[in-house]
């Protein structure tokens, strides 16, 4: 059993020099069993195979003891290097979803209801943006952008990257979800009176809203994934920090698991939240 020098979590409780000296006395314990069964195993040969089986257990939930109390070790000498990955990916993820559904519903306004010229310019705009590969966005926003003269750092351009993937799949949210709202709607209106403004904001976007938000929740959770590529162009989020601690402690399944298990925890928030503000646009039954 490999015991870690030093644990550094001593906040939790536990002083590493307790944790060795009662790992290391439960060792000599079964060492000793071992022992005496060998000696025995020639009177009780099935004693013996029974006790061997049950000493190779206590061996392996001991190693797997003293992997746990490393890997706990790593991940608080860790910690703070994680927790900025981890800032860096909301943020990014935040300004890439808000900025991209601005923009997207700009879009999805102009297919549903702009003149002949600006539909095709922007329908051009949105299936070109969604056949590009997302990395292929990123690479073009820090590299082809820089020259010609738009100079972004790696941060900015990851995110306006992501912004503009985003506002086409939004965009295609926002036509879809208008378009879907019967004509009706639109001429008892006009029928009333209300401006195109009004309209929209009083009569179709809270219908819209509605038919929107699964979908929209899903493309922000592609965002949060989508993140995970600004690693190549040197954005320091949380793949590229977790990366950078594998190199130093090679504790790659480890801290894959940890690095997924937090993107879960972040595309579970995004789901709780799109389900809260259907709830809040509910028509009450």
């Amino acid at each position: 059993i490999v015991v870690p020098d030093k644990v550094a979590f001593l906040g939790a409780g536990l002083r590493s020099d307790m944790i060795a000296a009662l790992i290391d006395g439960i060792q000599n314990i079964v060492d000793v069993l071992a022992d005496r069964f060998r000696r025995d195993a020639v009177h009780l040969v099935p004693g013996f195979l029974l006790g061997a089986a049950a000493v190779r257990l206590v061996q392996c939930i001991l190693h797997g003891i003293g992997d746990g109390v490393h890997f706990l070790d790593q991940i608080w000498l860790a910690r703070y290097v994680i927790l900025k990955g981890l800032g860096l990916t909301v943020s990014i993820s935040a300004l890439a979803i808000a900025a991209g559904s601005v923009l997207g519903i700009l879009v999805g306004l102009s297919l549903t209801y702009g003149n002949i010229v600006l539909r095709s310019v922007v329908r051009i705009y949105t299936d070109f943006v969604r056949g590009t590969p997302v990395l292929v966005l990123v690479l073009a926003s820090f590299y082809i952008l820089s020259a010609v003269g738009i100079d972004l750092n790696a941060f900015q351009a990851g995110v306006l990257a992501l912004a503009v993937f985003c506002s086409s799949h939004v965009g295609e949210i926002v036509r879809g979800a208008l378009q879907a709202i019967p004509k009706g709607q639109t001429e008892a209106a006009k029928a009333i009176g209300l401006t195109f403004r009004q309209t929209f904001v009083s009569v179709l976007w809270p219908q819209a809203l509605r038919q929107m938000l699964p979908t929209w929740v899903n493309t922000a959770a592609e965002m949060v994934k989508a993140s995970t590529l600004l690693s190549v162009i040197g954005v320091a989020e949380l793949l590229l920090r977790t990366q950078e601690i594998i190199s130093r402690n090679f504790m790659s399944l480890q801290f894959y698991f940890l690095a997924g298990l937090l993107y879960f925890v972040i595309n579970y928030g995004i789901e709780r939240f799109g389900k809260y503000v259907e709830r809040k646009t509910a028509v009450p039954s």
